[in-house]
C-alpha cells in the first residue's frame, strides 16, 4: 500500500476509535497512530486538524483514555519536536502547527492539576518548567494572526496561546515570581501587534487575566501596578492600533469583574485612568 493509502487507513481507523465507547485507560490508540495524530496537528485541512486529530486529542485525554505512558509520550513528543516553534514543517502549516500544539499542551496541564484525573501529578517538574517558559515565549514570538481561513478554518494563534498560558498560570507548580513574566507577555503581544484583532483574541487574553484574578494567582494591586507602568506611545497610526487593543482588553477585564462583584476601587481607578474610550 502506498503512503497516501496508508494514511487514508489511518484516518478511517482513528475516525472509527473516536467514536466508538472506550473503557477508561484501555489505551486505544497505538504509537503509530498517536505519531500521526501529531503529524497532522497543524493539518491545512480542518477536517483533519480540528475534526479529526484535535477531537480525538480532547475525547482521549478528557475521557481519560490513554494510558500514562501515552501522555506522556505526547508531552515528550511536542517538546521534543519543538512545535511551539515550528517554522517549516514537513507537513501542516507552520501557524497552525503551533496554534493547535498549544491547545493539546493546555488540554495536558489540566488533566496534570485536576486531583481526581488519572492523569495528576503525571509530568515531571522539568517538564512542567519547560511547558511554562514555552508558553510566556510563544505569546511573546507569534507574530501570525489570521483569524479566519476560508480554506484552512479557524488559525487564532493569539487566541490558542492565551488558552495555553492561562492553564499554564492556573497551575499549582508554576511559579510566583514568574507571574510578572506573564503580564509581561501581554504587554509584549499588544505592543507588537499593529493592527487590531478582528476575532476577540483581546477578549480570549483578558479572560486569561481575570481567571488568574478569580482564583488569586494574580491579585488586584499586582495587575494595577502593571497597568501604572505601561509606557504606550501614540505617535502613528500602528500606535493607536496597540492602544485600541490595550483599552479594549482593559475594558474587558473591567466589565467581567465588575459583573462578579470582584473589582476593587484600585483596579478600578487604575484602568479608568489608562482606558481613554469613555
Amino acid at each position: 500500500m502506498d503512503e497516501k493509502g496508508i494514511g487514508y487507513r489511518m484516518r478511517e481507523d482513528i475516525q472509527r476509535q473516536l467514536e466508538e465507547k472506550w473503557t477508561a485507560g484501555t489505551g486505544p490508540y497505538s504509537r503509530p497512530e498517536l505519531e500521526w495524530l501529531l503529524d497532522h496537528i497543524g493539518d491545512p485541512d480542518p477536517a483533519i486538524r480540528d475534526d479529526l486529530v484535535y477531537n480525538s486529542f480532547c475525547s482521549a485525554i478528557m475521557n481519560h483514555f490513554l494510558t500514562k505512558e501515552d501522555l506522556l509520550f505526547l508531552v515528550d513528543s511536542v517538546l521534543q519536536r519543538d512545535l511551539l516553534t515550528y517554522k517549516m514543517p514537513e507537513q501542516g502549516d507552520a501557524t497552525l502547527v503551533r496554534s493547535f500544539s498549544s491547545l493539546l499542551l493546555a488540554l495536558i496541564l489540566d488533566v496534570d492539576q485536576t486531583a481526581d484525573s488519572p492523569y495528576h501529578q503525571s509530568l515531571s517538574t522539568d517538564q512542567l518548567q519547560t511547558i511554562f517558559g514555552q508558553a510566556l515565549l510563544y505569546l511573546q514570538q507569534e507574530t501570525d494572526s489570521t483569524d479566519w481561513d476560508k480554506e484552512k478554518g479557524w488559525v487564532h494563534a493569539f487566541a490558542h496561546g492565551a488558552e495555553l498560558l492561562l492553564y499554564a498560570g492556573l497551575h499549582k507548580e508554576f511559579p510566583q515570581e514568574r507571574m510578572e513574566e506573564l503580564l509581561e507577555t501581554l504587554t509584549i503581544v499588544l505592543k507588537q501587534r499593529e493592527a487590531l484583532f478582528t476575532a476577540g483574541e483581546e477578549r480570549r487574553l483578558a479572560f486569561m487575566v481575570t481567571q488568574l484574578l478569580i482564583q488569586e494567582k494574580i491579585q488586584q494591586t499586582q495587575l494595577c501596578h502593571w497597568i501604572e507602568k505601561l509606557d504606550f506611545p501614540n505617535q502613528s497610526p500602528q500606535d493607536y492600533f496597540a492602544l485600541l487593543n490595550l483599552e479594549n482588553l482593559l475594558s474587558t477585564i473591567y466589565l467581567h469583574l465588575e459583573k462578579e462583584g470582584l473589582l476593587e476601587t484600585e483596579l478600578k481607578d487604575s484602568i479608568l485612568n489608562c482606558w481613554k474610550g469613555y
